[in-house]
């Protein structure tokens, strides 16, 4: 863990993405006494230790950025010919974590639309409304929006 990230992530990270990835990884490397024994690693091992950082009660991210680390660095030990393959694409990630967020009602619709459609206090145009409006009356998504381009659109 350490020969990938001093030799390869550190010429690419940025120094906090690389400090978090030195935390995430060297914690769950030298957690699992991986250090030393990459011939004892297996998917199984992997995919175990995994699993037991979602039942110690961390979150799905937290989890899932645990084995884009190790994934990564499993690649590099491969390019590099310390293992024959990189054991984590054997694995599963976790289920995302379910968000809970409270349905809005048509009330709160309307007075979403009012303000989206409501001219700024010198009169001028809201035009930071019309996106939003855009989602709400259309049902897109963001990114679905984000990729609308003219060239789409058939007005007749």
């Amino acid at each position: 863990m350490t020969e990938w990230l001093t030799q390869s992530a550190a010429a690419r990270l940025k120094p906090a993405s690389l400090h978090t990835y030195a935390s995430v990884g060297r914690g769950a490397y030298q957690s699992r006494g991986w250090a030393g024994a990459k011939s004892r690693t297996t998917p199984y091992t992997v995919q175990v230790f995994l699993n037991g950082r979602t039942q110690a009660g961390l979150k799905a991210n937290t989890v899932s950025l645990i084995r884009t680390v190790l994934s990564m660095a499993f690649r590099q030990a491969e390019d590099w010919g310390w293992t024959p393959r990189n054991l984590v694409t054997k694995t599963r990630g976790p289920a995302p974590d379910a968000r809970k967020r409270p349905a809005r009602g048509k009330a709160d619709a309307l007075r979403f639309i009012e303000v989206c459609q409501s001219e700024h206090v010198d009169g001028s145009i809201n035009r930071e409304g019309r996106i939003p409006l855009l989602l709400l009356l259309s049902g897109l998504r963001i990114g679905e929006a984000r990729g609308l381009r003219w060239e789409f659109v058939d007005l007749e």
